[in-house]
């Protein structure tokens, strides 16, 4: 896939998640917002909490990434490829897989409390997403890396994780879009 070709449609999509949060979920109550569809199910504003756990980690990890990069003089390249790992982290949350996923304690957002701007939050965070989509276009998406959030060990491709990010925002939206039409 060509990098460019992939920060665009990076872009394109989160700017749709983000009009749907500004036009859907902005205008709801914060009762509307809390509402689950059952005990065991998250909320619309727990969805957009769990976005915003990972925004809150991506976004600085995928900014010192871009900085490490441009330091390191690593250009953009034409092609981006994905890796193996990268291919799977993005498809285990893939919204077409509507498989339950057992969020990690930290990144649940049912044990804490969910503060009332959590739409706010979400589209700021998409905002600052976009804008690092931006300033990636610049950097070798292939070299640059991040370390996984639930597990810092292990390194994705920048690429991967730009990718990964948006499929998640999306698997996450359509869950609370569901619970809206419910």
């Amino acid at each position: 896939m060509k990098s460019v070709d992939l920060l665009t449609q990076v872009q394109k999509q989160s700017q749709a998640i983000r009009q749907i949060a500004q036009q859907r979920f902005l205008p709801l109550s914060s009762q509307e917002l809390n509402q689950k569809p059952s005990p065991q199910q998250w909320s619309i504003a727990e969805c957009l909490e769990h976005l915003n756990y990972y925004s809150s980690y991506y976004n600085k990890a995928i900014k010192a990434a871009i900085q490490t990069a441009e330091h390191k003089g690593w250009s953009a390249v034409p092609a981006f490829s994905s890796s193996w790992l990268g291919k799977k982290s993005i498809e285990s949350v893939d919204p077409n897989n509507l498989k339950p996923m057992k969020a990690k304690k930290n990144l649940n957002p049912s044990l804490s409390t969910v503060h009332p701007d959590v739409v706010q939050r979400f589209i700021k965070g998409q905002d600052e997403f976009l804008a690092l989509a931006e300033l990636a276009k610049k950097v070798n998406l292939n070299k640059a890396k991040v370390r996984i959030e639930v597990m810092k060990l292990l390194k994705l491709r920048l690429g991967d994780i730009f990718l990964f990010m948006v499929t998640h925002h999306q698997r996450h939206c359509n869950q609370a879009l569901r619970i809206l039409e419910a």
